[in-house]
């Protein structure tokens, strides 16, 4: 098994292994810029509302399942 491990204290580039094999560095360790457009901006926009819908609905419906299993669970009781 290959295990490399970085030398900081020896000025040894870390990311010199990645060459050796041939292989292209982690995106994390890549830089670039990244453009934005509006329409990705406004798309993202319109997903994050609908999620906002579909969770304030699945809230509406577990408050109305809550308390009709109060009720049921309060006439359960009772009898």
């Amino acid at each position: 098994m290959l295990r490399i491990t970085p030398e900081k204290d020896l000025g040894v580039d870390n990311y010199s292994h990645y060459m050796k094999r041939d292989k292209r560095p982690p995106a994390r360790l890549a830089m670039g810029t990244t453009v934005v457009t509006i329409e990705d901006v406004q798309a993202l926009e319109v997903k994050e509302e609908r999620e906002e819908s579909i969770l304030a609905m699945l809230g509406i419906v577990g408050t109305f399942l809550n308390l009709f299993v109060i009720v049921f669970v309060y006439i359960y009781t009772i009898l």
